[in-house]
């Protein structure tokens, strides 16, 4: 569920109006100006933030398929292993 909120959160910030559509219509319109120092801008498709947040996304997911996998036959010291992994 909070996958899921957080993804539609990302979703919003990346189709979130950014100035790079025409601000009027008809004789005389203007283009308006992107504002480079919008951090809404690193969320958009291909920017930095969702990047790094896409690549989080699936290492974690990997690393969860792995737990679900192998937890039952886990000793706690390959417990603290991934805790410790999780951590940095």
């Amino acid at each position: 569920m909070a996958d899921t909120a957080l993804q539609l959160a990302v979703d919003a910030l990346a189709e979130a109006p950014g100035g790079d559509k025409p601000s009027a219509k008809g004789k005389g319109k203007k283009k308006a100006v992107i504002d480079v120092d919008d951090p809404a801008l690193e969320w958009r498709k291909g920017g930095s933030a969702r990047r790094d947040w896409e690549e989080r996304t699936r290492r974690g997911e990997a690393k969860r398929q792995e737990l679900l996998q192998g937890w039952e036959g886990m000793l706690p010291p390959q417990f603290l292993a991934i805790k410790q992994q999780m951590d940095t």
